[in-house]
């Protein structure tokens, strides 16, 4: 067996074993055998987070209900999908202590489904929840069955959504991200019409996050650009130890596109 496929077995395991609590294990963490020794002195790292081993690919799929053929061709679609957003951005996550979980029904973590939504992510506790709801929602763009589970076109949201993890230390305003994020999940996720240059025309001129990306794409912003604008970003930002500012990220595109870009960051209302 494989790394992947003993990866896969143990997340399909604990994802049907818990519906509303995750026990993450991964094959980076060490263990010890036996009781540990109890002294009478406080250990140095006491009180210290736990050390930040988890990336996307260790992600745990969860779904109360799903069968296990459909939560196995879900789970290899997911990490399928993880596998090629670290390619395209060139790097993983920032680590995080605990594991990325994608949630396919409504649980205690992500509540009941709401008739019309379409899913969100949150950090609780510093351990990222990613709510898909694919047992329960209408408005899929394919009918949720084993087949179509595992292709990479049904991976769209959760492609989207995890790019919203890998923003956590590296940019913080929403509106700068969510672009980005949907035009990197059309690729991801190869939706029909997304090929070099031809990604402008899902995004408009109205106010709201998709305003920024209108206007880079007229700039030459393509598939291409996207990709070494997310390199870049992780770079600095992980080199800075901080998230990059929105000024300071309209002048790594600047950069990247080899002309002025903070006139369509102004329109965006994103910069003074």
């Amino acid at each position: 067996m494989n790394s992947r496929s003993l990866m896969m077995t143990v997340l399909i395991a604990v994802s049907l074993m818990l519906t509303n609590c995750f026990v993450p294990v991964s094959s980076t963490e060490s263990t010890t055998s036996g009781p540990a020794k109890a002294t009478g002195n406080t250990s140095p790292d006491a009180g210290k987070p736990p050390p930040a081993i988890y990336g996307l690919q260790d992600s745990l799929v969860a779904c109360s209900g799903c069968s296990n053929e459909l939560l196995t061709a879900k789970t290899t679609g997911i990490l399928n999908a993880m596998d090629a957003l670290k390619a395209f951005t060139g790097t993983d996550m920032q680590l995080s202590p605990k594991p990325v979980t994608f949630h396919l029904s409504g649980d205690q973590v992500c509540g009941s489904y709401a008739q019309g939504l379409t899913g969100d992510y949150t950090d609780n506790g510093n351990q990222p929840q990613i709510c898909l709801f694919d047992a329960e929602k209408k408005n899929r763009a394919l009918a949720f069955t084993p087949e179509n589970a595992v292709l990479p076109a049904d991976q769209l949201l959760p492609a989207h959504e995890a790019l919203h993890v890998w923003f956590h230390g590296r940019i913080s305003d929403y509106n700068i991200q969510e672009p980005f994020c949907k035009i990197t999940s059309f690729i991801i996720a190869g939706t029909s019409g997304i090929v070099k240059n031809e990604t402008c025309g899902f995004f408009h001129d109205s106010p709201g996050p998709d305003r920024l990306m209108y206007d880079l794409c007229k700039l030459g912003m393509d598939t291409e650009k996207v990709s070494l604008t997310l390199k870049q970003t992780a770079a600095a930002a992980d080199s800075a130890g901080r998230p990059l500012t929105s000024s300071e990220f309209a002048g790594l595109v600047t950069s990247v596109l080899g002309q002025d870009a903070t006139p369509a960051f102004r329109r965006a209302a994103l910069i003074p």
